[in-house]
């Protein structure tokens, strides 16, 4: 994962979209806020706006990115089949 200037918003979106990406296939229902946390905390360092963001900033983050990528994995999916 790229973690330059914009590379906080990419790992965000990628790591969100895999996980409902999964959500969706395997239907699992827990999430680890640590998991998610420890990603987004390497990236947040590279990042000066998300240095000092505290861990429930981050989660909603991440969490608002997950709902996106839900919607938009299902109208994808209502779409091509």
């Amino acid at each position: 994962m790229d973690f330059s200037v914009n590379g906080f918003d990419q790992v965000l979106r990628e790591d969100a979209r895999e996980v409902a990406r999964r959500t969706l296939r395997y239907k699992f229902g827990r999430l680890s806020n640590r998991r998610i946390l420890g990603v987004l905390r390497t990236a947040a360092a590279g990042d000066p706006r998300m240095r000092q963001a505290s861990d429930a900033e981050l989660l909603d983050l991440w969490f608002g990115a997950y709902a996106d990528s839900l919607r938009t994995l299902r109208s994808e999916a209502r779409q091509a089949g």
